[in-house]
This record gives structure tokens, sequence and C-alpha cells, in this order.
């Protein structure tokens, strides 16, 4: 992910998964990095390297496999295949120049940031393109985004959430068309408040 509110690095650079060769050596890099210094262009990194050899698959990169980000305001942490690759406590990714209106002292991670999926090839860290093994391409089966649930009544406390997979509905739901809330309760999907029909598999989360 890429910041939205200020230039790089100031707006902050979150790296899911990058992968390159070095000569002959297939690895994975996970990174955050924002400003680090006075220079606009001085980042601080937080960057952690896996060598793919070291997964002990010889098809290990042939294979899907699934990053996981957690974000809350104080902490950021990246699995993989439910392994813990990166761990960044957020009051430490401070930037330090004034790089952009009001980036000094601040966290860029506590601002908006938007998703990018791509495939580079070449520059510093990918080296000299080999045409020889070219064309390439990146095969994602899909990228999902989830919101911790609030309640309204102070938008800070985490919500009961209610798994709605058919079949496992809490008994205080009528059915698996139209949902429904217990007393004082209300429903909210996507931020949004329905009382109509739902996806037959997904989650509500349930709010007073």
């Amino acid at each position: 992910t890429l910041g939205t509110k200020w230039e790089w690095p100031s707006g902050g650079e979150i790296d899911i998964q990058e992968a390159y060769w070095q000569g002959d050596t297939h690895f994975l890099k996970c990174n955050l990095c924002w400003n680090g210094n006075s220079n606009i262009w001085d980042t601080r990194w937080n960057s952690q390297n896996y060598r793919i050899a070291g997964f002990n698959d010889p098809d290990w990169d042939k294979k899907y496999h699934t990053w996981v980000m957690d974000w809350d305001p104080d902490r950021i942490t990246v699995t993989l295949d439910g392994e813990k690759i990166l761990e960044q406590d957020l009051n430490q990714a401070i930037n330090q120049g004034e790089w952009g209106e009001g980036t000094q002292g601040k966290c860029p991670f506590r601002e908006p940031q938007y998703i990018l999926l791509d495939l580079p090839i070449g520059g510093d860290a990918g080296g000299e393109i080999d045409d020889s093994k070219l064309p390439q391409q990146l095969e994602v089966d899909y990228t999902r985004c989830y919101r911790k649930a609030t309640r309204i009544n102070d938008g800070l406390q985490p919500a009961e959430t209610v798994d709605l997979t058919p079949g496992t509905e809490p008994e205080y739901f009528a059915d698996t068309t139209t949902p429904k809330a217990p007393t004082g309760y209300k429903l909210c999907w996507n931020d949004e408040f329905d009382e109509g029909t739902w996806p037959a598999s997904s989650r509500w989360n349930v709010q007073n």
C-alpha cells in the first residue's frame, strides 16, 4: 500500500509482499518504510527477507499462498500462511522530517493508504532484466479488506461479530434470507444498516 496524504516516503509504504531474484536466489521481502530524518528522500525501513528455498518446498512459488495484514492504530502484523513474518509498533513509525504540511512527528500508517497490485521488473532491487524469462504473470486469487466492528454509541469498543455462514446461525436469527438482530441491536454490513438479504456466506456485525 501507499499513502495518499503526503508524498513518499512521508506518506508511508507497506510492502505486504515483494519477490525478487538476485543471481540464483529467489526471495521474498516484507517491508514498511516512512521518512527517517530531515532529508526528504531518506527512509526508515522495517524490512524482512525470506529465501524461498528456506520454505523446503521446490514447488512453493507455483502454489497459492495467503498473506494477511492485521492493522490497527498501534500495530501492523503481517503473516504468510499463518506464520508471522513482520511486526511494527506504529508508535515507533514516526516521520522525522517536515516534508509536506503536518508530516513531522506523525505516523503515516494512521492516515489513508491505497492498495497496489502490480508486477514491476528491473530497478535497483530487481537488477538487469532477462528477456529470456519474459513474459511473466502475477496470479492473484482474491484481495479482501475488513474493518473491525465498532459500537454505535461510542465508535470505539468492539462489537460482537456473528458468523452467518448457513448452518451456523445463532438462535436469534430467524432464517438465512432476512437475518434478525436481538432486541435492541442492529445489523451492520459494510458499514451500512441493512435489514434485507445477505450473501450466502458472510459475516454481520451485531451492534447496539
